[in-house]
């Protein structure tokens, strides 16, 4: 069927670095089965060189409505794969500012924001990563310094907590949730910053919150929109 972007896109997606949080590695480590994905191009290459010279359009859209497309292509191909498997270590941080009520101060609020980017590519181009998330990152250490130097202290705790890895797959917040250094039972709230970046370089609008329907921090939260002047949308 006709993907959604064209080949150029998923060549690249699938060439790129995979990362997990991780396991010992071991020689024996295979990587899963590949699947084949070729061009429009190259298959149709392979088409017209097959005995009698098949269309592969014609296929493709015979395909396409449902009909049943077999064709021997009498063609031989080595692939061969080349995996390379390495560890690496990355790092959280964190902080925390106690709280001032002494019934209150166990539980937590936690401010999250992810400081990786995609780094550097295969290519060598690098990817800074200046609106995902530095802003994120930024807006979190603003917190931080403005309640820190606030006359008054927050009656909860609050953790700061910057994480590595969200561009694989949340893998830093992954590890600290299965490594927490506060009981998960007394975090009451987390509130994450992760910059779309569309305002990156004007007066910030407009504002999305992931999440704001499934807490009462919903409602808290286009109270202080709607207050500051801004609208709340929807991604």
């Amino acid at each position: 069927g006709g993907m959604p972007a064209p080949y150029a896109t998923y060549a690249d997606y699938y060439g790129r670095r995979r990362v997990s949080v991780a396991e010992p590695i071991s020689a024996a480590d295979e990587p899963e089965l590949p699947r084949l994905l070729i061009s429009k191009e190259a298959a149709s290459r392979l088409w017209a060189g097959a005995a009698g010279g098949s269309d592969f359009g014609q296929d493709r859209t015979k395909a396409e409505s449902g009909a049943p497309v077999s064709r021997a292509l009498g063609s031989r191909a080595t692939i061969r794969l080349q995996s390379v498997i390495e560890g690496r270590d990355g790092s959280n941080v964190a902080g925390v500012l106690r709280g001032s009520d002494p019934k209150l101060r166990d539980q937590a609020v936690v401010y999250t924001a992810h400081y990786d980017a995609f780094g550097v590519g295969a290519d060598g181009r690098i990817y800074p990563g200046a609106a995902d998330n530095a802003l994120g990152t930024a807006m979190m250490l603003g917190a931080a310094e403005a309640l820190a130097k606030s006359s008054t202290r927050p009656r909860r705790s609050i953790i700061f907590l910057s994480v590595t890895g969200e561009e694989y797959g949340l893998l830093g917040a992954e590890y600290w949730t299965g490594h927490p250094q506060w009981p998960l039972d007394k975090i009451v709230a987390d509130l994450n910053f992760d910059g779309i970046g569309t305002e990156t370089y004007g007066p910030v609008k407009q504002v999305v919150a992931f999440g704001r329907e499934y807490s009462d921090l919903g409602g808290v939260f286009e109270q202080v929109v709607v207050a500051a002047g801004d609208t709340v949308i929807e991604d």
